[in-house]
């Protein structure tokens, strides 16, 4: 969901929200980010294995892999490299607000 404040949301069958797993990471340092801008700065692609037992995001614009254990509902945060790298953006007016521009 692009205006919640968790990473993963699970629904039921009509469409309602059932459990919430994590939260968007906030790893700028900037407070002028709302849940939707903090979901353009996480967003990445997302896959599971076969059996659905295990749920990746790979970010796009950080060097961060999320894996998301549903037998345990329990997700970890995993790093490529020592630090924790993102790229650079601005906050740009938009129709709805502001939003994400990332300069690449």
């Amino acid at each position: 969901m692009v205006d919640s404040p968790h990473r993963l949301v699970e629904f039921d069958l009509n469409g309602n929200q059932k459990k919430y797993f994590g939260s968007l990471e906030n790893f700028t340092g900037r407070n002028d980010l709302d849940d939707f801008n903090l979901s353009q700065i996480n967003m990445g692609w997302f896959s599971s294995n076969k059996n659905r037992s295990h749920y990746a995001i790979a970010c796009i614009f950080s060097n961060k892999i999320e894996i998301f254990n549903a037998q345990k509902e329990k997700l970890t945060m995993v790093f490529s490299g020592e630090m924790r790298e993102y790229t650079g953006f601005e906050l740009k007016p938009d129709i709805a607000g502001q939003s994400v521009f990332f300069g690449i």
